[in-house]
C-alpha cells in the first residue's frame, strides 16, 4: 500500500508539473490516458 502510494505521488506531482501545477488539468490528461489504456463504451 504504501509504496503504491509512493508511486502514484510520484506520478501526480509529474502531472502536475506537466500541467503547470494545475490539478484539474492534471486530473483531465489523467483521465483521458487512462480512457486511451481502458476504453469504456
Amino acid at each position: 500500500m504504501y509504496l503504491s502510494n509512493l508511486g502514484l505521488n510520484r506520478i501526480w506531482r509529474r502531472l502536475t508539473a506537466t500541467s503547470g501545477g494545475n490539478p484539474s488539468m492534471a486530473v483531465k490528461s489523467l483521465s483521458k490516458r487512462s480512457n486511451e489504456l481502458f476504453p469504456i463504451d
